[in-house]
Parts: C-alpha cells; structure tokens; sequence
C-alpha cells in the first residue's frame, strides 16, 4: 500500500469517527423535547392553513363515512402506520390520553392495508376518528413529509400551529395544549 492510499484512508477514517462522534453529540435527550418546524416544501408551514383532506373513515366495520378537517375545532392530525414502532408508541400514548385533550384527535393510518387499520383501532381502543389513506397520496401530498410519525397541530380558525415528526411525549401534548 502506497503512503498515498494510506493517508487517504486515515482521513476517511478520521471523517467517519468525527460524524459518529457528532450525532452523539447532537443526539436529544430522553426528555428533551425535539419539534421539527416544516418549512421548505416538507409539509405546512406554521401558520399556513392546514391542507383540507377527504379520506374514508376506518373503523371496527369497515371504511365508513368520508373524513375530513373539522372546521372552527381544534384538532391534531396524526399520521402513522401498523408498520412504525414509533407510532405504536404514540397509538398507545393517544389512547391514553384521549379523553384528557383539550383538543380533538384525528388519526391518519397512511399506506395499511384495511385490516391492519382496523387491527390498530381494536389494540389500542382507539375512539378518534381515523382516515384511510393506503396510497399515502396525503403524506406525501398535501402533508409533504418524509417520516412517520408525523404529528399536525390546528387551531380553531384552521391555521398550523406545530408540527411534529417523530414520536410524540405526554410533555409534547402538555405544551400542544398551550398552544391552543
């Protein structure tokens, strides 16, 4: 092996231990609270008026009913799948605490199948309205973001407050409520 070879692979070593070094470093943590604002064409921006949808509502019998933003309430939209242990986390948080929000919950199950969908509202006993969008035409329509779970905060005269990527916390929900 050349001295050249060699210096170059000392240096792409030192670049790889210098970037593990760094997402350790900028790692949040346990109970920091992360909110990424989307900006930039990844989702609606704050203050924007949050993108309508009309989805088929899922439940325990089907897809029921077509759902859609509510107007003058407040409400978080939440986007999530069967697949996302991030968002079985947040499923089992929203459960929780669904009859303690000051503000209404609609669910987003993006790219199931119909009976994946329906097998998350029997585990965890979910009563929010959830909208059917197996094609994920909304999340990566209107809602433009590129991870689960995905979290939309909305005030009463349908204007985004907050958005969230990733999983949501009790102290997330403490802090959306006083938003609102």
């Amino acid at each position: 092996m050349t001295k050249k070879v060699r210096i170059v692979l000392f240096a792409i070593t030192l670049i790889l231990l210098a970037a593990i070094a760094l997402s350790f470093l900028i790692r949040p943590k346990a109970n920091q609270i992360t909110t990424l604002t989307l900006t930039d064409g990844l989702g609606p921006t704050i203050n924007s008026s949050a993108p309508n949808f009309n989805l088929p509502q899922l439940t325990l019998k089907g897809v029921a009913k077509t759902l859609s933003l509510p107007k003058g309430k407040e409400v978080m939209v939440t986007f999530f799948a069967s697949w996302c242990t991030d968002c079985k986390q947040d499923l089992t948080l929203l459960s929780s605490y669904q009859n303690r929000l000051s503000f209404s919950v609609i669910g987003i199950d993006s790219g199931d199948s119909k009976t994946a969908g329906e097998n998350l509202i029997k585990r965890y006993s979910l009563k929010f309205p959830i909208g059917y969008d197996p094609d994920e035409s909304l999340i990566t329509g209107s809602y433009n973001t590129k991870g689960l779970p995905f979290s939309v905060l909305v005030n009463s005269k349908g204007i985004v407050v907050a958005s969230h990527l990733g999983p949501l916390s009790a102290a997330l929900l403490r802090q959306w409520q006083n938003k609102l």
